[in-house]
């Protein structure tokens, strides 16, 4: 909750859920409060959930991401993709693309990372608008700059002290 305060205006953020149960209204509070701030909020692999809370849409990490799950989905879809095979199911199924692992990160899923110039690469074979993913960094993030990429994500670099 406290990111979801602190995160600047305009800036979305995807709620990952894992099931727990007092979510409900940790969703309806984290969707209100990204919205008065002028930012999305989509939630993660729960269409239900996504739809009582007023959420923009629904991130299905990869390996959920199907077409039965999408057609569940109102509004924005994203995914996370971890590969160029990855990436082109995607592009039939999604509005965007959380592409990693992009740059060396302590993520206990980051994969060998893949560098600027080949997230460049893929991101001017796909049919999505490509966001960067793993490793991010206020210095990581200049390196994308003028490279063809929508954005960046990140997880674990967005701490928040009380």
């Amino acid at each position: 909750m406290a990111l979801a305060h602190a995160l600047p205006a305009g800036v979305g953020l995807i709620l990952r859920t894992f099931g727990k149960p007092e979510i409900r209204q940790q969703a309806d509070d984290v969707v209100r409060l990204r919205h008065q701030a002028g930012g999305m909020c989509l939630i993660s692999a729960d269409p239900d959930l996504a739809r009582q809370a007023g959420a923009d849409g629904v991130h299905w990490p990869e390996r959920l991401l199907t077409g039965a799950n999408v057609r569940r989905t109102q509004g924005l879809v994203s995914t996370s993709a971890h590969s160029p095979q990855a990436l082109r199911r995607a592009g039939r199924l999604a509005d965007l693309a959380f592409v990693s692992t992009v740059f060396p990160s302590h993520s206990p899923s980051a994969t060998r990372p893949m560098g600027p110039f080949r997230l460049a690469a893929h991101a001017a074979r796909s049919t999505l608008p490509v966001y960067a993913l793993g490793g991010m960094t206020s210095r990581t993030i200049r390196r994308l700059e003028n490279l063809g990429i929508s954005g960046a994500g990140a997880v674990g670099a967005l701490t928040v002290s009380r």
